[in-house]
């Protein structure tokens, strides 16, 4: 896993698959470190959110770290609500 794969978990079934994948992944002694968002999600750089369990269930060592985005450069703030209503008008 040299590149960023985004999961589509509404493929049917990945959300038994990718845990595995994950699990292997981390037990791997020659891959590169992985980067999980354990909220699932972006948020808007003012809070976090509740964690999800899958990132706590693989049992590895974990080295937290923030990420604060400048907008001058980019937003990576998805705003789903925002999408969408722009997406009808």
């Amino acid at each position: 896993m040299n590149e960023s794969q985004p999961v589509n978990y509404l493929v049917v079934g990945m959300h038994t698959v990718i845990p595995l994948q994950l699990r292997d992944h981390v037990q791997g002694a020659d891959n590169n470190p992985l980067l999980i968002f354990p909220e699932g999600t972006c948020v808007n750089n003012h809070y976090t959110v509740m964690f999800k369990k899958g990132a706590i269930e693989l049992g590895c060592t974990v080295c937290p770290i923030a990420i604060k985005y400048n907008k001058i450069f980019v937003d990576a703030f998805w705003n789903n609500r925002q999408a969408m209503i722009g997406n009808l008008e």
